[in-house]
């Protein structure tokens, strides 16, 4: 898709501003056959089909319209305090469930226990501090709004959903997250709170759930994708919508 982020929109169906761009046949979406060199998860069975092959029933576009729709309108109500409770939970929490992202953007893990490898709140909260972004897997089990989100997605998808948080204090001279990047599934984020400045496709896109609070980011699959900056408390909901 050219637009691969979500300004506004004209859908009827509901109160959101969601809106999917239609698809660009010149460029290669997760519906066509990738070149070979392209790795591919071969459960999602779709993916070696032609768009042809598969009768016109998976329709990429369409689909993460109507999942759009359903994130843009489901109110995920945390805010910082509510995320550092959650995170004080300590048998929650194991090491590959959270991790911290360094300034050199490898993964820092040395904030768990010697003895049982949960996490350390206290030794996680110096990291957090420094503004350094903690990444948060498979979480729509946190909180009722998060299930409610999970519950809505199933009959569209068929499955649970997995979602992870980016979270942050905000940073003027930290990495903020990853380096531009693809991923060989579709994502919509969802921003929570704080704004961010996100590039998509080379295109720059500022991301303000207080002024936007209904509006999402769509990625589809192969999509170039990476947030400049950061510089203020923020948290934003990644849903995966391909595994």
């Amino acid at each position: 898709m050219d637009k691969s982020y979500v300004k506004g929109g004209r859908n009827k169906l509901s109160k959101t501003t969601y809106k999917v761009k239609k698809p660009d046949p010149k460029k290669n979406l997760s519906f066509e056959k990738p070149p070979q060199e392209i790795f591919r998860n071969r459960n999602q069975h779709a993916f070696d089909l032609t768009k042809e092959q598969m009768g016109g029933a998976h329709n990429i576009a369409d689909f993460l319209n109507e999942c759009g729709n359903v994130i843009a309108n489901t109110p995920i109500n945390i805010d910082e305090k509510k995320m550092l409770s959650l995170l004080q939970i300590k048998y929650r929490w194991q090491k590959d469930w959270i991790h911290v992202l360094n300034h050199c953007g490898m993964v820092n893990e040395d904030f768990f226990e010697l003895n049982g490898g949960y996490m350390n709140y206290i030794m996680w909260k110096r990291y957090y501090d420094m503004g350094f972004t903690t990444l948060m897997f498979n979480i729509l089990d946190l909180t009722e709004d998060l299930r409610e989100l999970n519950e809505k997605l199933r009959p569209i998808r068929g499955s649970n959903t997995v979602a992870n948080f980016y979270f942050s204090k905000g940073t003027e001279t930290r990495r903020p997250s990853f380096d531009k990047h693809t991923h060989d599934y579709n994502v919509i984020v969802k921003p929570i709170y704080g704004r961010v400045h996100w590039k998509i496709n080379g295109e720059d896109f500022i991301a303000d759930p207080e002024k936007n609070p209904n509006n999402v980011i769509v990625v589809p699959a192969y999509t170039e994708h990476q947030v400049i900056a950061s510089t203020e408390p923020k948290l934003s909901l990644t849903i995966n919508l391909t595994a």
